[in-house]
């Protein structure tokens, strides 16, 4: 099984999917989708980054809860999965080793690959 964590670039732009239900410019993006559809390739998206993208978007609040709606609902039509950063997530993030300079949405999703490839490299001991 393939499993890809969506970036902040392509979470906003899965965003505008879930509004219009149109395909983006995003070619790796659309055949993300695409596989998520057929079932083939799991896609996570970050509850985290998802927000974020969210704050920065100039909908009504009205908009806004329909695209978290049909956030929710999407799992149940593609393989798709929502990191909802709870307590796995947490404890793994707050054990990992972090490099200088790393933007917050890349750690975050190269800490969602290890937790999903069960890498604990990065992982200091308790």
């Amino acid at each position: 099984m393939t499993i890809t964590c969506l970036t902040y670039d392509e979470i906003k732009e899965f965003h505008d999917f879930l509004v219009t239900g149109q395909v983006t410019n995003n070619s790796t993006l659309n055949k993300k989708i695409e596989s998520a559809n057929n079932w083939e390739t799991q896609v996570v998206v970050l509850s985290y980054l998802f927000t974020w993208s969210l704050a920065r978007n100039n909908q009504n609040f009205e908009e806004k809860q329909k695209s978290i709606n049909r956030l929710y609902e999407i799992p149940n039509e593609a393989f798709i999965e929502i990191q909802e950063c709870g307590w796995d997530f947490i404890n793994f993030l707050m054990r990992r080793t972090k490099s200088d300079g790393e933007l917050l949405d890349q750690s975050l999703i190269e800490i969602e690959n290890d937790l999903i490839d069960h890498n604990y490299a990065q992982s200091l001991r308790n």
